[in-house]
């Protein structure tokens, strides 16, 4: 008995379009058939036969139609751009110094926030949520260590203010005790003769001159102004990070530190956020 024809090799090649190229017939990475690069589609950088494709674009198409939950999208980002934002700052705070790849990090956890608060879906709106909840942990962050920043020099200032006022005072005591030693010293000197006057006028620029200069030195200063300043800055030292002054006060001074380099990472992580829940992606 005849056979028949021998059936065609290529495993499915041949099948899988009216003109197939067998040279460039490659599995499908859903289903496994064969495939030409003829009627090869790519979805979401997966290499996809024409009935995989078709269901992947259909399902694609429904999710859109239903639509993501926007406000769990909301919530999720912004708990994520928040606490990331945190992360950096206390980061930034103990190495001293603000880790960049950290920033971006915040963009990449707001983005991933939308997405999965929407219901793992992606969308155009959200990547509007992304960017703008990227914006907002990465101001939390440079907040943060800005107000650690004023709070520490505070402290600081007051530690060197109140150093030097008791180097002053007792500079003042060291005067007085040597005009007093001074004084004594002059007043046991005899009262007659030429001589005597003679040592008792030269015994007091020795003794009472530094002192008198000392005095009017420290008059320049005003002890009213000079404490008010110190109260302003202990206020500023036990301030709250979350005090209305605070705010205020890093919000006049927030342009201060930004640089190019902070814009540059800024931009990137803000790039990553818009990517992640892009529906291209």
């Amino acid at each position: 008995m005849d056979p028949g024809p021998a059936a065609p090799s290529g495993g499915g090649a041949a099948s899988c379009c009216a003109d197939p190229d067998p040279g460039s017939a490659l599995p499908c990475s859903v289903c496994q058939k064969t495939t030409c690069q003829k009627c090869r589609k790519v979805f979401n950088g997966q290499r996809m036969c024409a009935g995989c494709f078709e269901q992947a674009e259909a399902e694609r198409r429904m999710q859109e139609a239903v639509g993501p939950n926007l406000p769990l999208a909301l919530a999720a980002g912004l708990i994520a751009a928040l606490l990331s934002g945190a992360v950096w700052a206390v980061i930034a705070v103990l190495a001293n110094v603000e880790v960049g790849y950290v920033a971006l990090g915040v963009g990449w956890l707001a983005g991933i926030g939308v997405v999965l608060g929407g219901g793992g879906k992606k969308a155009a709106v959200l990547q509007f949520m992304a960017v703008g909840c990227a914006i907002l942990g990465l101001l939390l962050g440079k907040y943060f260590t800005l107000a650690h920043a004023v709070k520490e020099f505070a402290g600081k200032a007051v530690a060197e203010f109140d150093a030097a006022r008791e180097n002053a005072e007792q500079d003042d005591q060291a005067r007085a005790e040597a005009k007093t030693s001074a004084d004594a010293k002059a007043a046991a000197q005899p009262k007659s003769g030429s001589a005597a006057k003679t040592t008792a006028s030269k015994s007091r620029p020795v003794a009472t001159i530094a002192a008198e200069d000392g005095e009017a030195a420290s008059e320049e200063l005003d002890p009213v102004e000079l404490e008010k300043i110190r109260n302003e800055l202990l206020a500023m030292r036990d301030m709250s990070y979350f005090s209305p002054r605070m705010i205020s006060f890093a919000c006049q001074h927030m342009s201060a530190v930004f640089g190019l380099f902070d814009l540059l990472w800024l931009l990137i992580a803000l790039g990553i956020a818009w990517k992640v829940p892009s529906p291209r992606t």
